[in-house]
């Protein structure tokens, strides 16, 4: 005798439509979560390369690599710099500079700087903005936009600029500068790296 009834095993279908709508719901939460955590990998990485290229550029310059990159008279390889610009969010430099002093990114020019590498972010990652302390004027030792700016490394030990023109005296020379990166699809999500003069590089 059968004392469960006629009833044989197996799914109904209105359970297998509700297996298979939570495992579509989990799969979805996994994904979305999955994503965002490898864009914000991507943005902590971002700004690690920031970071470990600017010690690049200071290696460079006490090396003193390269030093016929610069070409002829009148340029003259002084240092290696990172060069950054709202211009171009999604990118950086890393140059020579070639005016034999020590000064900012030169663009153009008879003494133009030469760009060495271009960096790209990773794709979900770009500059969000720029900012740097004046080191005179009415702005002195604020924290202030810019549109630009370049630090640069001069051997032999290692000598410092920051600046946002090429000239890079009075209130266009800086005496901290910042980068800060966000993600595309969530600008709320940054990091910041910062530098000074003493060449102290942090990020936050």
């Amino acid at each position: 005798m059968n004392i469960f009834g006629n009833r044989k095993s197996g799914f109904t279908l209105v359970e297998l439509v509700i297996v298979f709508g939570i495992i579509a719901i989990l799969s979805g939460i996994w994904f979305v979560g999955g994503r965002g955590s490898d864009r914000s990998l991507a943005l902590d990485r971002s700004a690690h390369k920031v970071a470990q290229d600017m010690r690049r550029a200071a290696g460079l310059a006490l090396q003193a690599q390269v030093s016929g990159i610069c070409g002829s008279l009148p340029r003259k390889l002084s240092g290696y710099g990172l060069y950054f610009t709202t211009s171009t969010l999604t990118e950086y430099l890393l140059y020579a500079n070639c005016s034999g002093a020590q000064d900012g990114y030169n663009a153009g020019g008879v003494q133009s700087d030469i760009t060495v590498q271009t960096f790209v972010f990773e794709g979900p990652v770009q500059i969000q903005s720029l900012q740097g302390k004046p080191a005179a004027g009415a702005q002195q030792g604020i924290w202030t936009s810019q549109s630009n700016w370049s630090v640069a490394f001069f051997p032999p030990d290692s000598q410092i600029t920051l600046c946002i023109t090429d000239a890079c005296g009075g209130a266009s020379k800086l005496t901290e500068a910042r980068v800060t990166l966000a993600l595309k699809s969530d600008p709320t999500q940054t990091k910041t790296i910062t530098v000074n003069g003493k060449g102290t590089i942090s990020i936050d």
